[in-house]
């Protein structure tokens, strides 16, 4: 995995500038996998661990922001962990968070590229659609139709875990999860 980042966390590679965002000349840095020790500036939290970031292309017609899951188109198989549709909009689907380092207002416009994580420690917003509930550290989560979290259900893709207890789901809260490949399964 190539440790030297093409962009700073926290940044985008065109920096948010909508006259220089292409998609095109940088396709060489899409999908690749960079691993980092997560203690950059204190962005997100405080847990000091390794994490594992990916450089994606917002390829939806909207900006991002950080605290969902985005989703990649299921038919252009060349666009998985490359080129981002949207946010998650389904129950259950697959998808990868955005990296917290960006924070609550930062904005990823389209064709910019930014770090999702693969594995690793972060934050991501509770589900506001779903029934009043608690979420208990080390329980399996999903994401639900708006790109948030929520308990994982039955043939849900499970997406990682949540760090700490007693968060209510509905309550739109910045939720701790520790996201990775040895989650990602139905459950």
């Amino acid at each position: 995995m190539n440790k030297n980042l093409p962009f700073e966390r926290g940044a985008t590679y065109f920096d948010g500038d909508t006259n220089r965002a292409t998609s095109t000349g940088t396709d060489h840095i899409l999908g690749q996998e960079f691993t980092v020790k997560n203690d950059h500036g204190g962005h997100g939290h405080s847990v000091s661990s390794e994490m594992t970031l990916i450089a994606i292309r917002n390829g939806s017609s909207g900006n991002l922001s950080t605290g969902k899951g985005i989703r990649f188109d299921p038919l252009v198989a060349k666009n998985l962990h490359r080129i981002c549709e949207d946010y998650v909009a389904s129950q259950g689907l697959y998808g990868l968070a955005i990296d917290d380092a960006y924070g609550d207002s930062y904005t990823i416009v389209p064709n910019d590229i930014f770090y999702a994580v693969l594995d690793g420690p972060v934050h991501i917003k509770t589900a506001l659609d779903s029934v009043s509930a608690t979420i208990t550290g080390g329980v399996p989560l999903t994401f639900d139709a708006s790109g948030q979290v929520e308990t994982a259900a039955a043939n849900d893709h499970v997406i990682g875990v949540a760090d700490v207890a007693n968060i209510t789901t509905n309550t739109n809260s910045d939720l701790l999860v520790w996201v990775g490949r040895k989650f990602a399964s139905n459950f």
